[in-house]
């Protein structure tokens, strides 16, 4: 339990303060204690201790009374402090002498750990459409020994990222040989599961994630396994594609596999453009998502228009 120096009870207020001036009083010398210094703390808590008395006596009860003697509190525990405060800084005072005061034991710095070198555990739980809007994501994650805490020693926060890449291009275990990914920060985490609005692109595109750990200076682990989610965007969401009627109550739905022959420059143009616009709407949350894609984005995709130049 940790030790209070100034107690809040006047009672105990007024033991403290006595105490701390007599153990002045008798080692001066040891607490560089000059005679002003004496004089004013003596002068503070003896005012103190006759306003206490005063305030307490059964006869002479009253607001007065009551607001003199926390004046007199306030004065007496102004100057107490500021003579702690001196005798702690002085490093010539030993730590048993400063215990005599009651002064609580300063704190020993916290050796920092460094952020650990294991990557995090990472696994997409399901994705909630229930509300056949905008999807919800639910992952999970923790320390590569699920039997320790979710955080190992060093780690702070998780921080998550997100790709999209086309749903028929195939996920492999490194964020780095993803060629087609170009994986950016969502946001950080402390406690698991998480629960995010994934990137929706105006294209069906597969939302996949990784994440590292990080400690409190900004120092960062590897980065975990790929999560990887649904399909998600584009006329690909869930309201319209499966009946209500087949999606059991509080249930996520099962997600639809798009059957795609591989994709030529022109598409893989059409993916890039479609991954930043998806990158430009995250940074900015209250832009609604377009599950169709409407004239003026197919002017992006498609390019500026020669003839008419």
């Amino acid at each position: 339990m940790r030790q209070v120096f100034i107690p809040s009870g006047d009672v105990e207020f007024r033991d403290m303060a006595k105490s701390f001036v007599t153990t002045i009083q008798s080692k001066p010398e040891t607490y560089g204690a000059s005679k002003d210094e004496l004089e004013m703390l003596t002068s503070a808590v003896g005012k103190f201790n006759a306003k206490l008395s005063a305030a307490r006596q059964n006869g002479n009860r009253s607001q007065q009374a009551t607001r003199e003697k926390e004046q007199a509190r306030a004065e007496a525990e102004r100057i107490i402090r500021k003579v702690a405060r001196r005798i702690r800084a002085d490093d010539s005072i030993c730590e048993l002498d400063r215990s005599a005061l009651g002064l609580p034991k300063r704190a020993a710095l916290t050796k920092h750990r460094s952020c650990p070198r294991e990557a995090p555990m990472l696994r997409f739980v399901n994705a909630n459409h229930r509300n056949w809007s905008t999807p919800i994501h639910e992952l999970k994650f923790g320390s590569a020994n699920m039997n320790k805490k979710a955080k190992p020693p060093g780690a702070v926060r998780l921080e998550l990222f997100a790709a999209l890449i086309p749903p028929e291009q195939k996920v492999v275990g490194n964020v780095i040989e993803n060629l087609h990914a170009r994986p950016w920060y969502l946001r950080s985490f402390t406690r698991s599961p998480i629960r995010i609005t994934p990137p929706l692109a105006n294209i069906p595109m597969r939302v996949v994630y990784w994440a590292r750990w990080a400690d409190s200076l900004g120092n960062v682990g590897p980065f975990s396994a790929p999560a990887v989610g649904w399909v998600e965007g584009g006329s690909h969401m869930p309201a319209l594609l499966v009946k209500p009627s087949e999606v059991g109550r509080n249930q996520p739905i099962k997600q639809i596999q798009i059957d795609r022959t591989p994709f030529n420059d022109e598409q893989e143009r059409i993916y890039w453009v479609a991954i930043g616009t998806a990158q430009m709407m995250s940074l900015n949350p209250t832009n609604e998502f377009l599950a169709l894609v409407d004239e003026s984005e197919k002017k992006l995709l498609d390019g500026p228009d020669v003839a008419a130049a």
